[in-house]
């Protein structure tokens, strides 16, 4: 059994969209689970988030999407899981050039592993295991931005992957992304007022910084 994520705040009709895509090109069994943020209660993305893997953590294998990326075709799942079996890389985050920059690449197996110096966190896959040995995502971070990349560079310090952001090459073949594929999209689309994200981003930044080497977090939410 696999378990599929979304977390959306405010945007409903492209939600909508990522929802019906997930129906459409998903052929493995799945658990979906969506972490819907509000006005009313707003936790922000690292709680919602942990919310999402709160009710996955018995699924092999987890994939959380954000609201505004979806799958465009049949075999997304098993792309990733595949790669994530014969890599033995137990997590990914979907990169893309020119979003992210490729640092490094390794050739594992049949597959080339895209490492990134930077990361989006539109859609991020892990392995039981993972969320087992690390946990949830740190909840000291303000609403928005740097909490998936705390997240990503504990999973690496648990030798749970060969680099720090991970991505494996021909995974934009089967993912659509408005960040990536969209221009302009992630800076004039945002649900988050401009000058808000970029506080929120700042702030965020300085956590993750100073962020302590603890590799486990319980997930809280």
């Amino acid at each position: 059994m696999i378990g599929i994520g979304v977390t959306t705040y405010k945007r409903e009709e492209i939600f909508q969209k990522t929802i019906e895509a997930i129906r459409k090109f998903t052929e493995m069994d799945y658990t979906l689970y969506v972490a819907r943020d509000t006005d009313e209660d707003r936790r922000g993305v690292a709680k919602r988030k942990n919310e999402c893997l709160h009710h996955l953590k018995d699924c092999d294998y987890i994939f959380l999407f954000d609201d505004d990326c979806h799958p465009k075709k049949k075999g997304w799942e098993k792309f990733v899981i595949d790669a994530s079996v014969k890599t033995k890389c137990q997590h990914f985050i979907y990169n893309k050039p020119p979003f992210c920059n490729i640092d490094n690449i390794k050739f594992v197996d049949d597959y080339i592993l895209e490492c990134f110096d930077a990361s989006g966190g539109v859609l991020m896959f892990y392995t039981k295991e993972a969320i087992q040995k690390v946990g949830g995502f740190y909840t000291g971070y303000e609403l928005y931005g740097f909490e998936h990349i705390g997240h990503s560079m504990r999973i690496k310090r648990a030798q749970l992957t060969p680099d720090w952001f991970v991505s494996v090459s021909g995974l934009s073949d089967f993912i659509h992304s408005y960040d990536y594929d969209v221009p302009k999209f992630f800076t004039e689309n945002s649900c988050i007022e401009k000058n808000q994200k970029w506080e929120l981003t700042q702030k965020n930044k300085d956590i993750c910084n100073s962020e302590d080497l603890e590799i486990y977090r319980p997930i809280i939410y």
